[in-house]
């Protein structure tokens, strides 16, 4: 957002799961707060972040076949900010498959999260 650049737009809800009264123990739910932001953003906004952290690091292996172009060529992310001081979208995309392989997502699910991601921008230029 304007404001600050972390994940405002999401709420967290923590259950922690206790034994013999210690922790053994958390599941995080994260719920979307504002879904409308994909189709539009405010000014000197941006769309979600993983749109630009997936369109900078296309020319990755992993996502040739999806075939993106720069985050100028879609609708969903034109429309606002392209880049935002201090923040590394392809290094950020790094972190996040680290952070997936760590929790234990399988690179096929990876996979099919991209070709999502892929797909929603593709759909966002329908007319």
């Amino acid at each position: 957002t304007v404001r600050n650049n972390n994940s405002s737009r999401f709420v967290k809800w923590l259950n922690f799961h206790t034994q013999d009264g210690r922790l053994v123990g958390c599941e995080v739910q994260q719920y979307l707060l504002e879904d409308t932001r994909i189709c539009s953003v405010a000014k000197g906004e941006r769309s979600y972040h993983i749109f630009f952290q997936l369109l900078q690091a296309r020319q990755s292996p992993l996502l040739k076949d999806l075939e993106l172009e720069g985050p100028e060529s879609y609708a969903y992310t034109r429309c606002g900010e392209l880049t935002v001081p201090g923040i590394d979208d392809l290094q950020a995309f790094e972190e996040l498959k680290e952070a997936l392989d760590a929790l234990g997502i399988g690179k096929s699910t990876q996979a099919q999260m991209w070709q999502i991601l892929s797909a929603v921008l593709w759909l966002g230029n329908c007319r």
